[in-house]
């Protein structure tokens, strides 16, 4: 791809204060004492632009394969799954991708559902070219596309993995309330453009759009392969810190393991998800620091130093044991389930320190 094609599909305006390498070299921005590290063409034969100033280097390309393989590789980073670099990713991905041409060519059924670094999240193992399948990172690979489709979460969460550029934790935002491709699509139809869409939610910048926009492909097949994997989005948010060795039930769990029972916890008996928490580091904000063993870590000390606070809980310690706090949903929703079909906003407020006092009994 040349710059003038990326220009001619940049419909954003994200890309008005760059220029390639090549007229970078020209117009002096890129020194000439420097010009020999800065290539004219990315490894896909796409040109390399620079930003004014010099302040970011990319292919042109949206789509490059090179960039591809570093989304994979931090993909599965952001699941939670370690070992696969860049390296191994693009070989994986290369190798997909000339045998899914192959069949193309043979008039054969696809292997790839769509031209997305996502698409390998479908493919079984005996699909695999066997210069990959007979490989131990070939393996490695394909149980840890295994390990993200069995896994739960919001589809913000979903988006948030894919390591699409300049989407991030952000994601969460962007995406809140929406649980599912078509809902992000019928947005954005709503909003009238890509770009409308991400100002109505607070996102200007032109960049934040274009990726967005560029990766509707690679977001709209993640969603559709993994629709089982996706959950409802908990009406009430609940920011939670922990700190140190985790432990539910006196079993020692990763803190991950833990949000992630705390959530499925969390859904009532119409299967709707009453909480949303999730994991931060601020000691000064959360209304509970989640500790299981007494320790001179600063988030202990903190949250033993802000005492109590007052929320929807009622008035309770910052600090609290990850038992408590677990014992502490489990009441809230068995009280919940309970009046579930009358359950009105005062009768809410009532149930929640009702729930706290029960918890807080039960530690005593």
């Amino acid at each position: 791809m040349t710059f003038e094609e990326l220009k001619g599909e940049d419909k954003e305006g994200a890309f008005g204060g760059w220029h390639t390498v090549e007229s970078a070299k020209s117009d002096g921005d890129i020194p000439e004492k420097f010009a020999g590290y800065f290539d004219n063409l990315c490894e896909c034969g796409s040109e390399n632009i620079v930003k004014w100033g010099l302040t970011q280097l990319t292919c042109c390309d949206p789509k490059c394969p090179i960039k591809q393989g570093y989304a994979l590789a931090e993909m599965f980073t952001r699941f939670g799954i370690k070992g696969l670099k860049e390296a191994t990713c693009s070989k994986v991905l290369a190798a997909l991708k000339a045998k899914n041409k192959t069949l193309i060519e043979e008039g054969k059924e696809p292997l790839l559902v769509t031209d997305s670094y996502t698409a390998v999240l479908a493919i079984p193992f005996k699909s695999y070219p066997a210069s990959i399948s007979s490989t131990s990172k070939g393996m490695e690979f394909f149980q840890a596309c295994c390990k993200i489709s069995s896994g739960t979460y919001t589809f913000a969460q979903l988006v948030s993995n894919l390591a699409i550029p300049g989407i991030g934790s952000d994601a969460e935002v962007l995406m809140a309330g929406i649980s599912s491709p078509t809902e992000l699509l019928d947005k954005i139809d709503e909003a009238g453009s890509v770009r409308a869409f991400c100002m109505k939610r607070g996102f200007y910048a032109e960049m934040v759009a274009f990726n967005l926009r560029t990766s509707l492909i690679d977001i709209v097949t993640a969603g559709n392969l993994l629709y089982s994997a996706v959950r409802k989005e908990g009406a009430l948010k609940l920011s939670v810190c922990m700190t140190g060795a985790i432990t539910l039930n006196g079993s020692k769990v990763t803190k991950e393991v833990y949000i992630k029972e705390c959530n499925k916890l969390c859904v009532d008996r119409k299967g709707s998800p009453l909480f949303e928490i999730k994991m931060n580091t601020a000691i000064e904000t959360n209304k509970f620091i989640l500790y299981s063993r007494p320790s001179s870590d600063r988030k202990y000390v903190a949250g033993s130093r802000r005492g109590c606070v007052t929320d929807i809980f009622g008035t309770h310690s910052v600090l609290m044991h990850t038992d408590m706090f677990y014992s502490l949903l489990e009441e809230v929703m068995d009280r919940w389930n309970r009046d579930l079909d009358i359950m009105t906003k005062e009768r809410m407020e009532e149930i929640m320190p009702q729930a706290m006092q029960a918890a807080a009994d039960k530690f005593s």
